[in-house]
């Protein structure tokens, strides 16, 4: 048992001894930077290297810094990713009818030519009343077409029409 004692004090006194000097391995660089080979951090690798002609027609390189003040947005830019588009369906045909209706972003087009809408991008819902349904809902601008569907309470397939945005309007 004490043979067995002076073993596992030898172990872990190894471990302690490799794990304090770091178990080994190459390196030997100092901290001083005397290796060669070592890669430039230095801040100006940041800025942009700009090529310019001159007046030989030989190409100078310079590096340039570009200021913030300096930037310019096309007036046509959208500094935002989201926009309100309004959504009214008017179906006088079925003002005397009870209709819900649902807006989907994420639909896919089936062999039969109908819509399989994905029920988890459902954007707006409601009721039809008196034909007419109007409501507005936000959305991401890359978004141009939408699936509108109309679910008559009769138990027929739902009245679908893919609508397209025009001036943040969905026209049915």
């Amino acid at each position: 048992m004490f043979f067995l004692n002076i073993k596992r004090s030898s172990l872990l006194a190894m471990s302690v001894l490799m794990i304090g000097c770091g178990g080994g391995g190459g390196g030997g660089g100092s901290a001083a930077g005397s290796d060669s080979n070592a890669t430039d951090t230095n801040t100006d690798s940041a800025i942009p290297l700009i090529t310019i002609a001159n007046n030989s027609g030989a190409a100078e390189s310079t590096q340039t810094a570009i200021e913030m003040q300096d930037l310019v947005a096309s007036p046509k830019f959208l500094f935002t990713s989201k926009q309100a588009v309004q959504v009214s369906v008017s179906l006088s045909e079925y003002q005397l009818q009870r209709a819900y209706i649902s807006v989907y972003g994420d639909y896919q087009q089936l062999p039969s030519g109908r819509f399989y809408p994905d029920s988890s991008s459902r954007t707006v819902a409601g009721d039809l009343q008196q034909g007419q349904f109007d409501n507005t809902f936000v959305s991401l601008t890359n978004q141009s077409t939408y699936l509108v569907e109309v679910w008559l309470y009769d138990g027929q397939d739902a009245l679908q029409k893919e609508l397209t945005l025009s001036d943040n309007k969905l026209l049915w």
